[in-house]
């Protein structure tokens, strides 16, 4: 039996951190990290892998581009979990266990109650903007790693759980007939109209539990916008007008932090500011069985402007940390107020975490 999504995991040619060193080659702006609908951005593992009979929370990165800050709708989270280890290691070998759990579903998903379900196998909420991350927690089975074939090729023993998660901008319905994807539909809860994909998402996460070792989340000490920590605490304007360098002015933010202010621009020459997470070197972790430390990238996202690459690499396998693993960032050339702007760093063994920042675009 193949185990090749624990094998990616491990081994020494990873999609995503392929996907992050093409992006760090990139010289021109785009939109691609351009958020204007509903997207869920990341999930954030604690701790980052499995351990048999331990605790897991899961984290969601959420988030509405559609409309603009303070302004935005509720959205519907929908957590199913209780897959581990399934055939093949394919996640697609998951539909069955979630076609069961849908039939135990409401009409309004997440007015299903928890208590209807094993423990660890489904959450439904409602998620106000500015909320905290909707989390899930589920406890590791015991015999997930005596229940996972072992194959002579992979370099390390590791047991595989799939967690899928459903996001909806109006009201989550459940979809029988669906049995090749998340059972799950997303409508107007008024006119019960389908929402289409930039109202809705479907998803799921993984969660390794390797024999002999456990990986740990990247760690993200903080992010600068050219030479400003954009963590800086304020209860005024005063607060942050030592901030910064000179080609911004600073203000105090409404999440009490101090958030640069830029000017729109239409030029065809922009001023480009400089966008760094400040990844601990500590984050890079040996991969076990194997040279070299584990590939860890930051992916950038926006509401408006544009980055000159929306996807940096930070630690590469053989050579370590970069020197420079920065972006830029281009202000949209309209007066929009508030932009988000989101920072994720993440692991190829599934560690993931993130930054939400804000700037503000007046004249």
């Amino acid at each position: 039996m193949a185990r090749q999504a624990v094998r990616r995991a491990l081994g020494a040619v990873l999609t995503l951190g392929a996907l992050a060193a093409l992006g760090a080659c990139g010289g021109s702006f785009g939109d691609g990290s351009l958020v204007s609908s509903v997207r869920v951005l990341s999930v954030r593992n604690t701790p980052a892998s499995g351990s048999p009979g331990a605790p897991v929370r899961l984290e969601l990165l959420a988030v509405d581009g559609s409309l603009p800050p303070g302004k935005r709708r509720p959205l519907q989270v929908a957590w199913l979990g209780g897959c581990h280890d399934p055939s093949g290691g394919h996640f697609f070998s998951c539909y069955p266990v979630l076609h069961e759990i849908a039939q135990g579903f409401d009409e309004r998903v997440i007015d299903s109650p928890v208590s209807r379900f094993p423990p660890g196998v489904f959450l439904g909420l409602t998620m106000a903007e500015g909320a905290e991350p909707p989390h899930f927690d589920f406890t590791m089975p015991s015999d997930i790693l005596s229940k996972s074939p072992r194959v002579p090729t992979e370099p390390v023993h590791a047991g595989v759980s799939y967690v899928f998660f459903a996001v909806c901008a109006g009201e989550l319905y459940p979809r029988l007939d669906l049995t090749d994807r998340v059972p799950l539909g997303c409508r107007d809860p008024v006119s019960h109209a389908d929402f289409g994909t930039r109202g809705f998402v479907t998803g799921f996460t993984t969660v390794y539990t390797y024999d002999g070792f456990e990986n740990h989340t990247p760690i993200l000490k903080d992010v600068q916008f050219g030479q400003m920590s954009m963590s800086l605490p304020c209860t005024a304007d005063a607060d942050c007008a030592g901030p910064s360098d000179g080609a911004f002015t600073a203000k105090c933010g409404p999440s009490s932090l101090c958030i640069p202010e830029l000017k729109p621009c239409t030029a065809k020459s922009c001023p480009k500011f400089a966008l760094t997470p400040l990844v601990d070197a500590s984050s890079a972790e040996a991969l076990p069985g194997e040279s070299g430390t584990e590939v860890i990238w930051a992916n950038f996202y926006t509401t408006a402007g544009a980055f000159r690459s929306p996807s940096q690499l930070v630690n590469d396998r053989n050579t370590g940390f970069l020197k420079d693993y920065s972006t830029d960032f281009k202000a949209p050339g309209t007066a929009v107020g508030l932009v988000d702007l989101w920072v994720t760093v993440n692991d190829q063994r599934g560690g993931d975490t993130w930054q939400s920042l804000q700037v503000l675009v007046d004249e």
